[in-house]
């Protein structure tokens, strides 16, 4: 899930395949830190999955519930609001190719600002 958040490869720093890696993986529990960026719902599900211990490790079918659960409660909210700006964005744009002398400043950056907050929002919302 780290690799998937981050797209890097966990431990890369390490050697890959020494019996280092291994030891500082399994024996010591180590795992790679999550951006601060990172979802706390994210991450709380990551480190339940690297649980040291196997049985307390949640199943497939619980984290499919759990992402379920989080799409309805807290992603569907976020995706119908940006999906509404999005709409309010494309509307101002038709109304400031019909009339451009009516185009200010303010407008321009004012939707600048709504487009990189939504582009940051789904991003944050995907992971």
């Amino acid at each position: 899930m780290w690799e998937l958040y981050t797209g890097q490869v966990a431990f890369n720093d390490l050697v890959t395949g020494s019996a280092k890696v291994l030891q500082t993986i399994i024996n010591d529990g180590v795992r790679p830190q999550f951006p601060d960026s990172a979802p706390s719902w994210y991450v709380t599900l990551a480190s339940r999955c690297w649980a040291g211990t196997p049985k307390n490790r949640p199943g497939f079918r619980r984290i499919v519930a759990q992402l379920q659960a989080l799409e309805k409660t807290t992603l569907a909210p976020v995706l119908q609001q940006d999906t509404e700006q999005a709409q309010q964005q494309q509307q101002t744009v038709l109304q400031q190719q019909e009339h451009p002398e009516q185009v200010t400043q303010q407008q321009q950056r004012s939707a600048q600002q709504c487009v990189g907050h939504q582009q940051q929002q789904q991003q944050q919302t995907l992971w």
